[in-house]
């Protein structure tokens, strides 16, 4: 019979004891040695429990005095009462005689950083396992979307940005400006990070269009159309001709379907009539159209997720598929209020504000830009005209907090119908985080759920209100 094989998940958790005394012992011989082992590593970081207890004594011991001198360190032992837990009064000689070269202590500190990995994947593995035989309960989602949560949060433990010099991010700076001029010196240009809209004088006002990290909220008050600014916008990231780069969106729509969703952005490509798209009624020369846009939205990377009631965390754990597997770089969530949070909360603006809060670490942390749909409050009756403003945003002054860009959209009812729109739609940037903030203008193609820059011909007529 062939070798049982080991069970990982038993047994002595991975550690190599010689390491974290190697990382002592440098930190007693050597101060910038103690200060690279601070920086480094944690004292949950070390197995061994004694090494644990003297990491976390050097480290308190290192912020009041750098140079870890033995006779304090066992003075300080003797007054905690460490001295019996740690191994003994010749504990810290020995440590200091067993240390080969201080001068390797990185090298030993990612040895014990290593190990302390390896044991929080097990100790999540184990974890993984009993919530598939039922014996954890705890959290929400599904058993795939938990268990990917508990890797991700060890990730997120071990990936830590360290502080930097404003010297070396100015030298980026100075590269990257470099790089722009010489490109135009050479008549070319350079593309920016940002994601173009499509829209040229709202690509001006945001400094090149949607950028990294960042999280637009487009409000607007119901039937003025900011499911469609939105979607548009995701169509042409998506659809730009290769030499533009077309890059992936994805759509979470927790207010309409997706086959819904996918009609409208087919509405928007093949400049049909939405109620002609809605009920089939094309004629020969329509159908044409229709089928020509169907192809060339066939290999758009556009993703559609029509869950409703999402949770941030289940929009979080998809979100991060999506960019990992489909290297999506942008996300539409239509809209913020029709989320739900699992936990209590006592009001639905904490309720909000916890769901905004957790949208900005999406953007953050996958580094991408996220458009968030909102509600703006209905107007008092006889005020429907007024221009919306930031106070306008819907139950939660968190929303203008965590956002970067805020977009209001605005368009005057007809002075003779009251139930129709005009043509032109303002778009008001009311903050803008790294630019300008002021008002650009676009036009409305209401029967084609679409918008183009803006054409002053297409003031003359009116759109129904309600599409």
């Amino acid at each position: 019979m062939g070798k049982a094989t080991e069970n990982p998940l038993e047994g002595i958790p991975p550690h190599d004891e010689s390491a974290e005394a190697g990382v002592l012992g440098s930190m007693l011989c050597d101060e910038r040695a103690a200060g690279a082992a601070v920086e480094l590593l944690v004292p949950e970081d070390f197995y061994v429990p004694r090494h644990q207890l003297l990491f976390d004594l050097f480290r308190d011991l290192y912020d009041k005095h750098p140079d870890l001198d033995p006779l304090l360190v066992q003075s300080a032992l003797e007054k905690r009462g460490l001295l019996e837990r740690v191994g003994g009064k010749e504990i810290v000689g020995r440590l200091i005689e067993e240390t080969p070269n201080a001068a390797n202590v990185e090298r030993y500190c990612r040895i014990v950083r290593e190990r302390a990995e390896e044991r929080e994947l097990i100790q999540g593995a184990g974890q993984i396992i009993r919530l598939c035989k039922g014996l954890d309960d705890s959290g929400e989602g599904s058993l795939v979307e938990r268990a990917e949560e508990l890797i991700f949060k060890i990730a997120d433990r071990r990936v830590a940005n360290e502080p930097v010099t404003i010297q070396s991010v100015l030298e980026e700076v100075v590269d990257e400006a470099e790089r722009h001029i010489s490109a135009r010196r050479c008549g070319q240009s350079v593309e920016l990070p940002a994601l173009p809209t499509g829209f040229a004088d709202l690509d001006k006002k945001l400094a090149g269009g949607l950028w990294p990290g960042e999280v637009i909220i487009v409000a607007a008050r119901p039937s003025v159309g900011k499911t469609t600014l939105a979607i548009n916008i995701a169509r042409r990231i998506a659809c730009r001709p290769p030499e533009k780069k077309p890059q992936a969106v994805a759509i979470f729509s927790l207010e309409m379907r997706k086959e819904q969703i996918s009609k409208n952005i087919l509405c928007g490509e093949a400049r049909i009539s939405s109620s002609k798209m809605r009920t089939y009624q094309f004629d020969e020369e329509d159908y044409v159209v229709v089928k020509s846009a169907v192809q060339n939205l066939q290999n758009a990377p556009i993703f559609i997720d029509d869950t409703p009631g999402i949770s941030p965390s289940e929009l979080r754990a998809r979100a991060r598929r999506l960019y990992h597997r489909e290297n999506v770089r942008l996300l539409v969530i239509d809209y913020l209020q029709l989320m739900t949070l699992s936990k209590r909360t006592d009001t639905r603006e904490q309720a909000v504000a916890e769901m905004s809060r957790q949208v900005k670490q999406i953007a953050r942390e996958l580094d991408i830009p996220v458009i968030l749909l909102s509600q703006l409050r209905r107007p008092i009756q006889g005020q429907e005209s007024r221009k919306p403003e930031l106070s306008d945003l819907r139950e939660s002054g968190s929303i203008e907090q965590d956002a970067d860009v805020v977009l209001l959209l605005h368009r005057e009812a007809d002075e003779a119908d009251e139930t129709r729109y005009g043509n032109v739609t303002d778009v008001i940037v009311k903050k803008n985080r790294n630019g300008e903030t002021g008002m650009v203008r676009l036009s409305f193609i209401g029967d084609q759920l679409r918008f183009e820059n803006y054409e002053p011909d297409f003031e003359s007529s009116g759109i129904p209100a309600g599409i």
